[in-house]
């Protein structure tokens, strides 16, 4: 496995206090996630490409380098950690469709036209109207790229996930209670083992609670 692509995330020069001194309260960190299986993070690689540092998808990346904040006075999505780095393209490339995603340090405090970016609903563009796209396949460690923009493309569905977002767990203690079918027999419905793709299939059983599986 090359380098680059090591699990190890500790980046070597950036600081852990931001360099931006703009302070806005309504500016909340957060991940940029793809809401496609695996639920993965954009984060900035050790991977570089000239000055660049390849913007990459996975599951559980560092938080130094996959916590972002966007930065509305530029239009730029930055690390919060360093907000001198901001997600664009490639330098030196237009923004035409198949350039690779980037982060790069803003130089003298000039931000690049491929570093302005807007953030919608479900994904990120760029000022060619690109969308941000995974290179390839959705797996660990897989880059982005810069791609014509299509609503249905479920590799280009990024949405921001807020860093304080409470994930809570269901309390299956509360209410408990079967679904039957009002009908001869009154069979209940319980989640059987049989799958289609990703999902279970549900079905019906005479007892009460079949005992192999949930009801």
């Amino acid at each position: 496995m090359p380098e680059n692509d090591a699990e190890d995330d500790d980046l070597d020069n950036i600081p852990d206090v931001s360099a931006d001194d703009y302070k806005d309260p309504n500016l909340k960190p957060f991940y940029l996630i793809l809401r496609a299986k695996g639920n993965r993070k954009v984060f900035m690689s050790k991977e570089k490409i000239g000055i660049d540092r390849v913007a990459k998808i996975k599951e559980k990346p560092h938080q130094k380098n996959s916590l972002l904040m966007f930065d509305k006075r530029s239009n730029t999505i930055r690390l919060a950690s360093e907000r001198n780095f901001a997600l664009g393209n490639k330098m030196g490339k237009d923004m035409k469709q198949g350039q690779q995603a980037v982060f790069r340090r803003v130089l003298n405090n000039k931000v690049t036209s491929d570093q302005i970016l807007s953030m919608g609903k479900k994904n990120v563009k760029n000022k060619a109207k690109k969308c941000l796209q995974v290179n390839g396949k959705n797996a660990e460690m897989a880059s982005l790229t810069w791609w014509t923009c299509n609503k249905s493309r479920e590799l280009q569905k990024f949405e921001r996930e807020n860093k304080d977002k409470v994930h809570t767990k269901p309390d299956f203690n509360k209410t408990r209670f079967y679904i039957a079918l009002a009908a001869k027999g009154k069979r209940n419905i319980y989640l059987s083992k049989e799958k289609q793709g990703e999902d279970f299939v549900l079905k019906l059983g005479k007892k009460r609670g079949p005992a192999e599986w949930r009801s």
